[in-house]
């Protein structure tokens, strides 16, 4: 899964990997990769939610979080030094600009290791796993040297809408951990790094022979299931009804989350 932050990435990956043929990564195995014996990941995980949700009363407005729900491998990238967390919640940009200049090839060497670990622990590494991280704009051909019989679908949404939704974000994200946190540097900083990861997006797909499916926000909000359907033939994968209906489930799940929410933190932040 491929595509800007608050692009539908989330919604995508999460219908895609509720296919019983497929296989998604648990937000506990992405943060804590080796797990140790009895395995107490989950419920270490739903405590550290518990903590953040205190100190962040914004965190599910941002993003629908569960211990043990599918969700994107960002500990992955984090454990490798990728620079995620240091561009969107502690604002380092010395390290942003060094990680930006790199080929991320050392980054995704250890992303797979750590991939093959988790489907190991898992017993899934005969499914398909279906990943997602908007981090993957920035250094795609490192990431598909890696994974080169990879399909691809990459998700495409209003620009200014992304960038709405990705300073409302950033914003909320920044607000617990500094008071001199300004908008306006935050808009000014998304509108380079959509710029730069659009732009690294586009010259990798250009490269790339494999499969790609593009969705678009607009049609998947309209019609989740006619979407779903067109990009599962655009990918030559059998859309089974074991598949809808367990996506079906997700979408009843999704409706329910708190991240419908979130657009009107960017007032309330501004406000402060």
């Amino acid at each position: 899964m491929v595509g800007q932050m608050r692009a539908g990435t989330t919604r995508m990956h999460r219908l895609l990997a509720a296919d019983p043929a497929h296989a998604g990564t648990l937000f506990c195995n992405s943060h804590d990769p080796v797990p140790r014996r009895p395995d107490w990941r989950p419920f270490k995980s739903a405590a550290g939610l518990a903590i953040a949700r205190r100190i962040n009363p914004w965190l599910d407005t941002l993003h629908p979080f569960g211990a043990t729900r599918t969700d994107e491998e960002i500990g992955w990238l984090s454990a490798a030094l990728d620079a995620c967390t240091y561009e969107a919640q502690y604002a380092i940009p010395s390290y942003v600009a060094f990680n930006e200049a790199q080929d991320g090839k050392a980054v995704y060497r250890e992303f797979a290791r750590l991939l093959r670990t988790d489907a190991a622990t898992m017993g899934n590494a005969a499914r398909p796993r279906v990943m997602k991280c908007p981090q993957f704009c920035e250094h795609l051909p490192a990431l598909l040297e890696q994974f080169p019989d990879a399909r691809l679908v990459v998700t495409h949404r209003d620009h200014a809408e992304v960038l709405a939704s990705s300073v409302s974000m950033v914003a909320a994200q920044m607000a617990f951990q500094t008071d001199n946190a300004s908008v306006e540097a935050i808009e000014a900083e998304w509108r380079r790094k959509l710029a730069l990861r659009h732009e690294r997006v586009e010259a990798a797909l250009a490269g790339w022979n494999g499969p790609v499916a593009r969705v678009d926000y607009a049609a998947l909000n309209a019609d989740w299931r006619s979407e779903i359907t067109r990009v599962y033939a655009v990918l030559g994968l059998d859309f089974s009804a074991a598949a809808l209906s367990a996506m079906e489930t997700e979408q009843g799940k999704a409706a329910q989350d708190a991240h419908h929410a979130h657009a009107r933190d960017l007032a309330r932040f501004g406000a402060a």
